[in-house]
């Protein structure tokens, strides 16, 4: 074969490689673009954990070269971590009811920890914590090629809250961070009593007033009272039983990895040069598997057009024997 007809198949190799890629019916790309993280739920016989955690793996992760430098060079955002939970700042209260000696408080407490096994780690402290008459409200683990972490959402006795607290960081590489809050609820308690003694004492007037009246108007008028004052009472009965709730039940939230760098947000003025000399590696590896696969994508394609040629060739281009002189 001439070098024009081999310069001839490998142009229709490339120009049937940018038509297929271009129409988007390429498959040969799709294994480049990264390995998705794998979000599971842990249950178990004794355990049972539900619920999810919106958690962005850390950035910078994507394969895309173009992806890969915007994170590193100035578009990169960091962690998405769960919120804490907003510091109890005092309210204007009319009545803090400084005389009721027994408070009820609302606690809470908020951790982030670094520890060896994320899965292990969150298995045992929801073991503790329904072995001790908590919940466990929702929990999620997540694995990237990076890091692992996890979320766990837990109410215990508020008698166990402080033991808890302790238990929570046992076992584990670092605290990372740790709120914890209390919130005294005695007035809210009291006051919803005390509206709910009102209104059940006013319901019980007015159906006093009901069976001693015996004109058809008034008893109509009453018994419109009543419902309104059943509703009130209805609603007062639910307020003070959310306000029981948070006091006898304190709230525990706990987010783990297995590396602090999960917990620290990204900072333009910090350079990890480990992590942008693995991420530029990375980026120009895959730059150049890319560039084998359209060798290859090519080469494919020019060896598809290489028989159709040969027939066109002999059939039309083929060169006439010379005859000899005579």
């Amino acid at each position: 074969m001439s070098k024009k007809f081999i310069v001839v198949i490998i142009l229709l190799g490339i120009l049937t490689t940018i038509f297929f890629y271009s129409k988007g019916s390429s498959s040969s790309f799709s294994f480049l673009n990264g390995k998705q993280n794998t979000q599971r739920s842990v249950n178990s016989d004794e355990i049972e954990i539900t619920g999810d955690i919106v958690q962005e793996s850390p950035s910078g992760l994507q394969s895309s070269p173009i992806n890969a430098f915007r994170n590193f060079f100035g578009n990169r955002t960091g962690n998405t971590m769960p919120d804490y939970i907003n510091p109890p700042y005092p309210t204007v209260i009319k009545n803090e009811a400084l005389d009721v000696d027994e408070r009820v408080y609302e606690k809470n407490s908020n951790f982030s920890l670094v520890v060896s096994d994320v899965t292990r780690y969150i298995y045992d402290i929801s073991s503790y914590f329904l072995s001790n008459g908590g919940r466990i409200m929702s929990s999620s683990i997540n694995t990237s090629d990076k890091y692992q972490s996890a979320y766990l959402y837990a109410r215990v006795p508020v008698d166990n809250f402080d033991e808890a607290n302790i238990k929570v960081k046992t076992n584990i590489k670092k605290v990372y961070s740790e709120y914890i809050s209390s919130s005294d609820e005695t007035a809210q308690q009291s006051t919803s009593k005390t509206e709910l003694d009102r209104l059940q004492e006013e319901k019980y007037g007015k159906e006093e007033q009901l069976w001693t009246t015996y004109d058809d108007a008034v008893k109509q008028r009453l018994e419109q009272d009543i419902k309104k004052l059943e509703n009130q009472i209805r609603l007062e009965q639910i307020r003070l039983k959310s306000i029981e709730s948070k006091t006898s039940w304190a709230s525990i939230k706990i987010t783990v990895s297995n590396n602090e760098k999960y917990f620290k947000p990204y900072n333009p003025n910090e350079t990890d040069l480990s992590a942008v000399f693995e991420e530029s590696l990375n980026t120009v590896m895959n730059i150049l598997l890319k560039g084998l696969v359209l060798v290859i994508q090519v080469a494919v394609f020019s060896l598809i057009w290489l028989p159709p040629l040969l027939i066109i060739k002999i059939l039309f281009f083929r060169k006439k024997p010379n005859k000899g002189k005579k």
